[in-house]
């Protein structure tokens, strides 16, 4: 009876130490390897890096309370990739009503708009992932006379950069036209290298 257990276990165990090696240390060595040769920068998570200190990453936007920069998407979890998530807010909730009224009243005073000049619903509402780094291009330009006068730059410049920085839709055809808020500011702070 227990030679025959045995018989049975052994190619349980086998087969148990064949998938962990392959599909456990193999295909994941092979995985990361391809990934580090093909696409370094993406694979290490697309690194913001100046002067040797990591700002940031393209992928995860970031809150900018200082006015020389461009705004990103408002963020439910805080711009922290470890609670990323949206508020799951129905548009009927008074809450989600409140803090929209808020950020777009504080919005009008920071960018200087006028009282009835829409702003674009992607400045005052959450992404999906609460860490979305784009932003319409709508939107970037909605900022530009405010960023451009805190930088003391034409806004003629800025809306060059913001239009080199648009990215079209996949293929033409999946998405819109975007900013990546993230590449913008990075942007910006090298201008300023470039104009001193």
């Amino acid at each position: 009876m227990k030679s025959a257990t045995i018989e049975l276990v052994r190619p349980v165990i086998g087969l148990l130490i064949v998938t962990l090696g392959v599909f456990g240390l193999v295909y994941t060595l092979c995985g990361t390897g391809a990934g580090q040769l093909l696409y370094r920068e993406q694979a290490n998570g697309s690194l913001i890096i100046q002067n040797g200190t990591v700002r940031g990453s393209y992928l995860v936007a970031q809150a900018f309370p200082n006015q020389q920069y461009f705004l990103s998407r408002p963020s439910a979890a805080n711009y922290d990739p470890m609670t990323m998530g949206a508020s799951n807010m129905a548009l009927s909730n008074p809450a989600l009503n409140a803090r929209i009224r808020k950020d777009a009243l504080d919005l009008r005073a920071r960018l200087g708009l006028e009282p009835k000049q829409t702003i674009p619903a992607d400045l005052l509402t959450e992404s999906a992932s609460g860490i979305d780094p784009d932003i319409s291009v709508e939107s970037a330009l909605l900022q530009l006379p405010a960023v451009a006068s805190a930088r003391h730059v034409s806004t003629q410049r800025l809306q060059s950069l913001v239009s080199e920085l648009t990215q079209t839709p996949q293929f033409g055809l999946l998405g819109e036209a975007r900013v990546n808020v993230m590449q913008l500011n990075t942007h910006l702070d090298q201008l300023d290298k470039v104009k001193n």
